[in-house]
């Protein structure tokens, strides 16, 4: 398993070179293995936006910026997210500092432990307009802060998974 920080306006950034706004498969700079973290959570100085230039495969996506002031958009470009944490569960976390992110990429679950996708920012959604899917018996869970929220386009889950909404504060409910 690999962590990394997806950051293009560090001073010393793991991405790649600042002008990289890809997130391909190449040189191994990436994640894009079952079980890789992927921490992209800059101080954004402007709205940002990732092109997905292939399937990305990863276990956890850390997501927003630390501010509340600008936003990221993840962009299939050709690509999408395969969701897999080595049985553990895998999550889509958006951060309580985010100010409302967009996943616009299909999702696919590949994870035996399913898929949570929690939303801590206070009236700031997270949106995945890409759709999600799963074939196995993962659980999709969707966990919003009281007040913020979690906007899909669409959802499949197949087999024995089933979808649960979760508000953090209140009574969930199954469905």
């Amino acid at each position: 398993t690999e962590i990394y920080t997806l950051s293009l306006h560090d001073a010393l950034p793991i991405w790649g070179d600042i002008t990289n706004t890809n997130w391909g498969n190449t040189g191994g700079l990436f994640p894009n293995l079952p079980g890789d973290i992927a921490n992209v959570t800059a101080n954004l100085t402007a709205g940002e936006t990732i092109n997905l230039d292939g399937p990305m495969t990863i276990g956890i996506l850390n997501l927003g910026d630390t501010d509340t002031t600008h936003s990221y958009l993840i962009a299939a470009n050709g690509g999408s997210f395969i969701f897999n944490n080595n049985g553990n569960g895998a999550q889509i976390n958006q951060a309580f500092t985010s100010r409302g992110d967009t996943i616009a990429a299909a999702i696919a679950i590949a994870d035996a432990g399913g898929l949570v996708i929690a939303n801590a920012a206070a009236g700031n959604a997270l949106t995945i307009s890409g759709g999600v899917t799963s074939s196995g018996a993962g659980n999709l869970v969707f966990q919003a802060n009281a007040s913020g929220g979690i906007a899909i386009m669409s959802v499949a889950v197949n087999n024995a998974g089933r979808s649960e909404e979760r508000r953090v504060g209140k009574e969930w409910r199954s469905r």
